[in-house]
């Protein structure tokens, strides 16, 4: 008569173990339900060199990005030397921007 202890000891360890019903199946697919983002924030700091080779750190209030990066293809120095430096201002709860979402739908 054969010991099945050792088959059966095997069997149970090798089980993959699941932890809620959006952990990833067992051949490392992401889960298919992943939580979608409903606000973002626009870039707020810049660094660029100038003409001179002297490096900046501008900070760029919510929706003056566009437009800075607009200066710096220009190479308009003078107009971004008028942005504010760059001191680790960081994000504020105005600075959220909110994307659209419908009902079973993510619009972008």
């Amino acid at each position: 008569m054969a010991d099945n202890s050792n088959t059966e000891q095997t069997s149970r360890i090798s089980e993959p173990t699941r932890k809620g019903s959006d952990a990833p199946d067992s051949d490392n697919r992401p889960p298919t339900n992943p939580p979608r983002s409903t606000s973002t924030v626009e870039c707020n700091m810049m660094e660029y060199t100038d003409d001179q080779g002297v490096t900046h750190q501008i900070y760029l209030p919510k929706g003056t990005m566009q437009r800075a990066g607009r200066l710096f293809l220009e190479k308009n120095w003078e107009e971004l030397g008028k942005f504010p430096a760059y001191e680790g201002q960081g994000y504020s709860d105005e600075d959220l921007v909110q994307t659209e979402e419908e009902v079973g739908q993510h619009v972008v």
